[in-house]
């Protein structure tokens, strides 16, 4: 589950997901639902905010298709769904959200459980970068991302299904 403004009242959402696919919003102050969709198996959410600065908030969810979808915060409709992956995987861990670039606009960072990191734009869900180890190592929970350094960038943590952790950074490409 996630939490975040999604709407133009006082209360704060929280935005939940279930094994069966369903995604929801509820009012945090009354606990109504505002709006509820259906993703397929294993919907997932962790990232929620104004990704593609439109001034609306946004929820980033996965379900077990391993697509990632752009959510308009308020009501639920899909603005956009990019395939993260195609291979057949056991379930698909949820996106995080920060600046991975240092240039003071988010990036989502989506991984999936057959190993792969990928760096996508909010806005459009363009893939704009994608690591993979070697060997094809599962992924189950979502990425950690910290501006661990200092320069002004988040750097990308994910651990592997084997124990290992790796540090990422994302540098966009001129």
């Amino acid at each position: 589950m996630t939490t975040g403004q999604a709407d133009s009242d006082d209360a704060i959402e929280v935005v939940v997901a279930t094994d069966r696919g369903t995604v929801a919003a509820v009012d945090g102050a009354s606990g109504e639902i505002e709006w509820r969709t259906d993703l397929g198996d294993l919907a997932v959410v962790h990232a929620m905010g104004d990704g593609d600065r439109d001034g609306e908030s946004e929820v980033y969810a996965v379900a077990k298709d391993g697509a990632l979808r752009s959510l308009d915060a308020s009501d639920g409709t899909v603005e956009w769904e990019t395939t993260l992956t195609s291979a057949d995987v056991q379930m698909t861990p949820p996106p995080s959200m920060d600046d991975v670039d240092g240039d003071g606009e988010p990036e989502i960072v989506a991984v999936t459980n057959d190993g792969r990191v990928s760096v996508v734009g909010p806005a459009s869900g363009e893939v704009l970068a994608t690591y993979e180890r070697e060997g094809g190592v599962p992924i189950y929970t979502h990425p950690t991302l910290a501006d661990t350094d200092g320069d002004g960038a988040a750097e990308i943590y994910v651990i592997y299904g084997d124990g290992r952790v790796v540090a990422l950074a994302y540098h966009e490409q001129e």
